[in-house]
């Protein structure tokens, strides 16, 4: 818990060095301090809250802006103790003009800090207008919390929004020289001898922040959002262990937030523009499901840039590795017919590999 207080009052504080003030012009970093008040609850029992959010963002094309931040919440009964949202954003608008149309779509993880861990995985698409630096917005609020048998819950959420641009001051000059990337992965899972996994893929998108601590090595900030299939190795039916039989789909959903470092080897750079990288992501996960299990998050990969426009941004092709938990449910050793179950209820997790290939772009 104190982990991801932590991690969340760093991201706060990160985003808070953002000063209201007059927009530079030649500062792409924008940003945006929101109030948003959930009223309407979409079910029966469910409790309406609000929060206090902070946002940084930077325009990647003439109509959309990719972003992160962070917020306070708490239910208008104050009862429940105060969670920490953080999140990845995009925003769609006509920028530069007084008035505009908006549209934002948040996904992020809502850590709990209450002694029942109330943690969830969110979404939040808003739709609005902005005139001058003031936006309205309405929205659809959802999440799931992480603790087996929760439900979807959800609001209807108003957006009223300040936007404003970065002093020139030595922090919003290190934000200019700082890359997005945005990268979709593909997750492979398998097992191996020791190990009964059924084959499964899973998908996911990443959004990281590098900023160049040399000419070649870069470090920052990622964030994930995956989806893990699952099949259950069916252990009461399978009589013929060489030709098992799996129970049906099963799903979780899992976030890692990490500290990227990336180093280009730009001393083997061929064909004048395509060059070889190596990185490492170091932090956690945290997961929404029955299936899997949050801890330690790394995952080395490899792989090839293609340099485009001004050699700041690129396409990047990698493939990697990073080892995840599952419940005991769904992962059975091969030796299913012949193992001591009540030893085997003694240990909850097993690790098991996933085998990752992206296709990102960085700005």
């Amino acid at each position: 818990m104190q982990l991801k207080k932590t991690i969340a009052g760093l991201l706060v504080a990160a985003v808070s060095m953002a000063v209201p003030a007059k927009a530079v012009a030649e500062d792409a970093w924008q940003g945006k301090v929101n109030f948003d008040p959930a009223v309407i609850p979409t079910a029966k029992g469910y409790t309406t809250q609000f929060q206090i959010g902070l946002e940084a963002y930077k325009q990647v094309h003439p109509y959309v802006a990719l972003g992160f931040g962070a917020a306070l919440q708490e239910n208008w009964k104050f009862k429940s103790g105060w969670a920490f949202p953080v999140f990845v954003t995009a925003h769609a608008e006509q920028f530069g003009a007084e008035f505009t149309p908006t549209f934002d779509f948040r996904v992020g993880y809502a850590f709990s800090t209450q002694k029942f861990d109330y943690s969830s995985v969110f979404i939040n698409p808003v739709v609005g207008i902005r005139y001058q630096r003031v936006g309205v917005g309405i929205g659809y609020l959802g999440g799931k919390a992480n603790f087996s048998g929760s439900k979807w819950e959800s609001n209807i959420n108003i957006r009223l929004a300040y936007y404003f641009g970065y002093h020139a001051t030595n922090f919003s000059r290190s934000l200019t020289k700082t890359n997005f990337g945005l990268e979709f992965a593909l997750d492979v899972t398998g097992g191996g001898d020791k190990y009964l996994i059924k084959p499964s893929t899973g998908y996911g998108i990443n959004l990281f922040f590098l900023y160049p601590v040399t000419e070649n090595l870069e470090m920052g900030p990622m964030v994930g959002v995956h989806n893990q299939n699952f099949k259950y190795y069916d252990t009461w039916n399978t009589v013929d262990t060489e030709n098992p039989e799996w129970e049906g789909d099963h799903s979780s959903l899992w976030i890692p937030i990490a500290l990227r470092t990336r180093y280009n080897v730009r001393q083997a750079t061929f064909a004048g523009k395509i060059y070889p990288w190596a990185r490492l992501d170091l932090g956690g996960y945290a997961v929404s499901g029955d299936e899997m299990k949050g801890g330690f998050y790394w995952s080395p990969a490899v792989g090839l840039s293609l340099d485009l426009k001004d050699g700041n941004h690129s396409l990047d092709l990698g493939v990697g590795y990073t080892s995840l938990k599952a419940y005991k449910g769904g992962i059975t050793p091969s030796h299913a017919a012949d193992i001591d179950l009540s030893k085997e209820l003694e240990n909850e997790t097993r690790s098991f590999g996933a085998f990752q290939v992206t296709l990102g772009y960085k700005f």
